[in-house]
């Protein structure tokens, strides 16, 4: 249920290097998931991992399209959000190669 009067307040984040090992750390075990769950094969995954940042670009850019405020806050993020969503597609094929490493 939504309550219109809840707030949140944003603190202090994590460094970008903490981010980053967490979104590939994330996307190994997805990756081995997808794999052992026999969703995709490696080589799939692997092949498709150069695109999934720019894919995943494409659709938060669909969302935010309709706002002059959401398209610019979103290019100014996307050098940090190309970054990260690289990290999660590198740990998705590291973990289809190479299982979670658990």
């Amino acid at each position: 249920m939504a309550v219109p009067a809840a707030t949140a307040a944003f603190g202090r984040s994590f460094p970008l290097r903490t981010i980053a090992a967490h979104r590939f750390a994330h996307g190994r075990q997805f990756g081995a998931g997808r794999v052992r769950g026999g969703t995709r094969a490696a080589w799939q995954i692997v092949l498709a991992a150069p695109a999934v940042p720019v894919v995943l670009a494409a659709r938060a850019a669909r969302r935010v399209a309709r706002t002059t405020t959401g398209r610019w806050h979103f290019i100014v993020a996307l050098p940090w959000f190309l970054l990260l969503a690289g990290a999660w597609a590198s740990g998705e094929a590291w973990g289809a190669l190479r299982g979670s490493g658990q």
